[in-house]
């Protein structure tokens, strides 16, 4: 999805829901500058930020794509992955499903040589994440931090905000799961 898609999708939440620019800068902070940048296609989003968004407008990050019929078994071919590039963080992000409605948001997270989170996201559910390559440092907000290597895997319970970053050289991949509050 490219960035003025993503604007345009944000513009039309905070719409639909009927707030100001001015109201969600104010609950979310971030700037109402910022917020109109991006909802103009005139900036891409940090994803830390993006998840603030779309925690205070009640909605999963799937739903910010192309909807798809809700089926039993819900088949998401390689080349059908919705992908986010924060640049900016050096950071992309597959979404592995596009149902916006399911419990669990599947994902691979792709960080560039220094790249990593530029402010911890907030997340009440629970995430499962296991490292496919390089290393991946995780830090929960009030201290507690890991550094995790290919094939090592850490489940977290904890409602705190928290950054992901390569914390190696080259690339770090991780395979993710984040379950939403409902579901677990």
């Amino acid at each position: 999805m490219t960035q003025p898609e993503l604007g345009t999708k944000l513009r039309a939440l905070r719409s639909e829901r009927g707030h100001s620019i001015a109201e969600v800068a104010e609950r979310t902070d971030i700037s109402a500058s910022f917020l109109s940048l991006v909802e103009n296609g005139r900036s891409d989003i940090a994803i830390g930020r993006l998840v603030r968004l779309i925690e205070f407008y009640g909605v999963g990050l799937a739903t910010l794509f192309p909807e798809r019929r809700q089926a039993e078994i819900d088949v998401v071919r390689r080349d059908e992955y919705v992908h986010l590039v924060s640049g900016g963080e050096g950071l992309d992000l597959l979404l592995l499903s596009r149902d916006g409605d399911r419990h669990m948001t599947p994902f691979v997270a792709e960080y560039s040589e220094g790249g990593g989170m530029s402010e911890p996201t907030p997340y009440e559910g629970e995430a499962f994440i296991y490292v496919l390559d390089g290393r991946v440092g995780i830090e929960l907000e009030g201290g507690d931090a890991v550094e995790l290597a290919p094939g090592d895997t850490a489940y977290i319970r904890s409602t705190a905000r928290r950054t992901y970053r390569n914390a190696g050289q080259g690339t770090a991949r991780l395979l993710g799961v984040i379950a939403r509050p409902d579901s677990v």
